[in-house]
């Protein structure tokens, strides 16, 4: 094993979801950059207005309502995952 190898190689004693938020909360995730069309995530907790989310995201909630496809902004689910607009 090459010292390349080594630091590709994940670490035996790293916790499975190391890095990960821990109180699981509406903090964004940066997807993959597979080009124009990767996005951050936002989950909804209970109490989450989607234009809460848009302001803590620094977006409008027109915007992510249209990015996401929703028939009516009032009316989100906790557990649900929006995409966050670029910007």
């Amino acid at each position: 094993m090459t010292s390349d190898d080594a630091a590709a190689a994940p670490s035996a004693g790293t916790p499975a979801g190391a890095g990960e938020p821990a109180d699981g909360g509406t903090q964004g995730s940066e997807a993959p950059a597979a080009g124009a069309a990767a996005y951050r995530t936002v989950t909804v907790r209970p109490g989450d207005t989607l234009s809460g989310l848009a302001e803590e995201h620094g977006v409008s909630w027109q915007e992510m309502a249209a990015l996401n496809n929703l028939d009516n902004p009032d009316l989100i689910y906790p557990g649900q995952v929006f995409k966050l607009p670029h910007g």
